[in-house]
């Protein structure tokens, strides 16, 4: 248990005898009390999440559920450390941590509080604008070193960007909306040329979906949730 207790959770990915069960699995379930216990205590899932590495969240769940407020504070500043730092650092590949967040981060219980709900939102919207002022930055250098962009803004100088409100002022946009005025025959043209490939691209996404249900129908599958009408 002493060797154990000084190893780091990476130490315990190696897998057994072919299979896809790790170490930290057997560990986990392992029938003397201590070992398992080890696996399951609070040394184990701390060094998990500031390894970055998966933890059960049932563990920390019941373990943050019976800690004293001092460890709770640690685990859920742990968890915090690893959002801000890793999981939505635009700095990594954030899509490479999906499902390491839905694993073991999403349906920790701590989340159920609105006070750690909203921090994790809050950050998650910070990393977030970050990503997109470097957009903002992206499209407004394209547009100012082409002839085309410099055609289609107000001046040679972009506005600062902020996140609220518009980002670019588009002066064709302005003046055809102007001269288009609200005639029968603009409106056709949105009708037609806007909103129905609009529509169509929608549609298109949630076909496969609409298929999937469809069958399920067909086939009395309908689950809980089903209407039955009775059109006579």
């Amino acid at each position: 248990l002493k060797v154990f207790s000084r190893k780091k959770r990476s130490d315990f990915n190696e897998k057994v005898g072919g299979t896809n069960i790790t170490v930290y699995d057997v560990g986990r379930m392992c029938k003397v009390k201590k070992v398992q216990e080890l696996f399951r205590g609070y040394d184990m899932i701390l060094g998990a999440i500031k390894e970055h590495e998966e933890f059960n969240p049932q563990d920390f769940n019941s373990l943050w559920c019976d800690s004293p407020q001092e460890q709770q504070c640690q685990l859920e500043e742990a968890i915090f450390s690893l959002l801000e730092d890793w999981a939505f650092n635009p700095q990594f590949k954030i899509e490479e941590h999906r499902d390491y967040l839905k694993k073991c981060i999403f349906s920790l219980d701590m989340f159920d509080s609105s006070e750690n709900f909203n921090r994790m939102r809050n950050i998650a919207k910070s990393k977030m604008d970050v990503i997109r002022q470097d957009m903002y930055k992206i499209r407004d250098s394209m547009a100012e070193a082409s002839e085309g962009g410099k055609k289609v803004i107000d001046s040679n100088e972009v506005p600062s960007i902020t996140s609220d409100g518009p980002q670019m002022i588009i002066k064709v946009k302005d003046e055809c909306l102007e001269l288009g005025r609200k005639s029968e025959n603009m409106k056709k043209h949105v009708d037609e040329e806007v909103l129905v490939p609009l529509i169509i691209g929608v549609a298109s996404e949630v076909l496969q979906d609409f298929k999937e249900q469809l069958g399920k129908a067909l086939n009395g599958d309908c689950g809980d949730d089903a209407v039955c009408v009775d059109d006579k």
